[in-house]
């Protein structure tokens, strides 16, 4: 319960980034596309460093088992995802676009800093175990789902800089290499930008768009609901059935990451992929906008829910 007030706070904190984002939209400081240069310097410079960052720690092969669990509970998580918009595909008429956006999450730009500010640096290595497996799915499965093709390209999958910054945390984990004060410094400062810069962009991206816009489609509630709210829910069901606590030590906390990253926002690449095969983009950025706004309510309750559970 204490850890849920925790994450409300920061939700809340975070909030306040966005607004700042929204604001100077509004008042016509920034212009809402200014958001690219923001969004470019997330994704090749803040992020990596938040990865690379979470590595800067002394091997043991606790953690290794640590990680293990990261990568078996982000794999499950996914599969369940898969199967049950599979069942609901039919009967609901689920879009392409609406699919992708209910299996893939957010869990680099909006559960990293998340991790970062309430449970502390060294929790972020474990984020990286749910990356690497959406990753590799995203990039496969979700491009072909909205570009409606089957042309898989590996060679972006390998070459993705999150993916690149993980191998690089690797080695660095492995060896027990350690940066240079100075680079570590640097490090560590970028990784700290991570949160700000990644609310104020999700501000800016909603300070672009017509309230109306947002409201009006009644199919964006219900997506909104299966991302945030029933398939986070059947991931934490199966996550109790299978009594995956047993399996660490800790790993009633490295669970609860992933159940962070199955229950936050969309992910950004969907509507990237979106905008690029132009299948409803304007709609897909809508759900984007919208489960970042209702996921402050619901990461908390899907915390509480998975604390009961276990």
């Amino acid at each position: 319960m204490e850890l849920s007030f925790l994450l409300i706070r920061q939700i809340a904190a975070m909030f306040l980034m966005m607004a700042l984002g929204f604001v100077l939209v509004k008042t016509k400081i920034l212009k809402p596309d200014h958001g690219t240069v923001i969004s470019k310097i997330l994704l090749y410079g803040v992020i990596p460093c938040a990865i690379i960052n979470s590595y800067q720690i002394d091997f043991t092969m606790e953690k290794l088992a640590g990680l293990g669990v990261s990568i078996l509970g982000g794999l499950i998580a996914h599969l369940v995802f898969l199967i049950l918009e599979r069942v609901l595909r039919r009967p609901l008429r689920l879009q392409a676009v609406e699919s992708a956006s209910i299996i893939y999450s957010n869990a680099g730009n909006l559960i990293i800093p998340l991790v970062l500010a309430s449970l502390g640096p060294e929790w972020v290595f474990y984020v990286s175990g749910f990356m690497m497996v959406q990753q590799f799915l995203i990039w496969t499965h979700g491009k072909s789902l909205v570009s409606g093709t089957r042309q898989y390209d590996f060679k972006k999958i390998i070459t993705n800089v999150n993916i690149l910054a993980i191998f690089v945390g690797w080695i660095l984990f492995f060896t027990g290499f350690r940066f240079p004060v100075m680079v570590q410094t640097t490090v560590d400062s970028l990784a700290g930008m991570l949160a700000p810069l990644s609310m104020i962009l999700t501000g800016m991206l909603l300070g672009g768009m017509k309230f109306r816009e947002i409201v009006a489609d009644r199919r964006v509630y219900l997506v909104t609901a299966l991302r945030l709210i029933v398939f986070p829910v059947v991931v934490i069901l199966i996550f109790a059935l299978l009594h995956l606590t047993a399996l660490h030590p800790q790993a009633e906390s490295i669970l609860l990451i992933t159940i962070l990253a199955t229950a936050s926002s969309c992910a950004t690449t969907i509507t990237q992929f979106a905008q690029l095969y132009q299948n409803k983009p304007g709609y897909t950025s809508v759900i984007s906008i919208m489960t970042v706004l209702f996921c402050i309510i619901t990461i908390p309750l899907m915390t509480m829910f998975y604390q009961f559970m276990m």
